[in-house]
């Protein structure tokens, strides 16, 4: 993976190594000066002479390269190293920032909105800690304690079109571009689907759009109600009415360059969020979800809403019973504290869906 700034832009790119030592990039990509889900897939090729090696690279959860046909058989990833490698000018100086990474043997991971949390288990009594071995199982209370979490979620509009009233009956759902006027009279609107927040405060929202046509005012944002409107008929005499109250405005916007709009207030959880774009003065045009620079909703979190739960595991101590219960093979008394925690694990599913902290409540 290689990141550069050109020209005034951000671009990252792929590449893949073969067996000849020759490189096989894919195109530069723009990207923002804002947070991004940068995520790669790497394939050696199966066999000498399958040539069915190559890379795939997601941007945002939008899969942008493909490298296929590579001859890289004899090639194996050993390690992945974060940072500046190479190509850094003297003097030059700075900071990267990498909020989360995450290596997986499987298929596309995705956004997330924090990465994986350690399980931490004390299934063993103080007893039991000495290298006593009680007599008999028995049965154990754990209480579920979620840790703080943090992360960010990065979303496209599920929809977005401009509406024009000079042509009340026209839909521009698959047009390229956002515009906004006011003579003539043009709006946009965008909607947002907002997943992943769950029980985690917002600290932080925005909207990120991109410009293509400057404009002396870039538009009033408003927020909508109706939320079942859908660009492909969305028209000016059927959208959706917006609020009269002013969610944020943009002043003077230029061409070729990203702007952001406050929505800290508006975004407080999972949901679906609309917003209706309109002008007083001049005019501007952004990038649609069609258009190469889509709009971004970054959504920044901060910790997690403390719960607990109380439940009972099984506490295994024959290495049989626990092989059992896990399917993993327990050889002495020594492996327990594995197989109580596989024990634990399949408790999990039934109060949380990624990893938490379970701490022992002495009971």
């Amino acid at each position: 993976m290689e990141f550069r700034y050109s020209s005034g832009n951000y671009e990252i790119r792929g590449r893949v190594l073969n067996d000849a030592s020759a490189w096989t990039n894919s195109n530069w990509f723009v990207i923002s000066d804002a947070p991004h889900y940068i995520e790669l897939d790497w394939r050696a090729a199966t066999s000498d002479g399958a040539n069915d090696g190559g890379l795939t690279l997601w941007i945002d959860n939008v899969q942008q390269a493909d490298l296929t046909s590579v001859d890289n058989d004899t090639w194996r990833v050993d390690r992945a190293r974060l940072g500046a490698l190479s190509g850094m000018d003297a003097g030059t100086s700075g900071t990267y920032y990498f909020d989360a990474f995450e290596s997986r043997r499987s298929t596309y991971i995705g956004p997330m909105a924090q990465g994986p949390s350690p399980i931490l288990a004390y299934p063993l009594s103080p007893r039991e800690r000495a290298g006593v071995r009680e007599s008999q199982s028995h049965f154990t209370n754990y209480r579920f304690s979620p840790p703080q979490q943090s992360g960010s979620l990065t979303f496209t509009p599920a929809d977005d079109a401009h509406i024009f009233n000079a042509s009340p009956t026209n839909d521009y759902g698959s047009a390229t571009t956002l515009q906004v006027d006011d003579s003539p009279v043009k709006h946009f609107v965008l909607k947002f689907d907002v997943t992943g927040i769950n029980s985690q405060t917002v600290t932080n929202a925005k909207l990120c759009l991109y410009n293509v046509d400057g404009a002396n005012a870039g538009g009033d944002f408003h927020h909508v109600s109706d939320d079942t409107w859908q660009e492909e008929t969305v028209i000016w005499n059927n959208a959706p009415t917006a609020d009269t109250g002013v969610l944020a405005s943009l002043g003077a916007v230029s061409a070729n360059t990203w702007y952001e709009v406050n929505l800290t207030a508006h975004v407080i959880g999972d949901g679906t969020y609309s917003l209706r774009i309109s002008d007083s003065q001049g005019g501007a045009d952004y990038s649609s979800k069609e258009g190469s620079n889509a709009p971004k909703l970054l959504i920044a979190l901060g910790g997690a809403t403390p719960q607990s739960f109380d439940f009972v595991s099984l506490r295994p101590h024959r290495p049989d019973t626990c092989t059992a219960l896990c399917s993993m093979q327990c050889n002495s008394h020594s492996d327990i504290l594995s197989c109580c925690r596989c024990d634990v694990l399949q408790f999990l599913p039934l109060f949380a869906r990624d990893s938490r902290l379970f701490q022992d409540s002495g009971k």
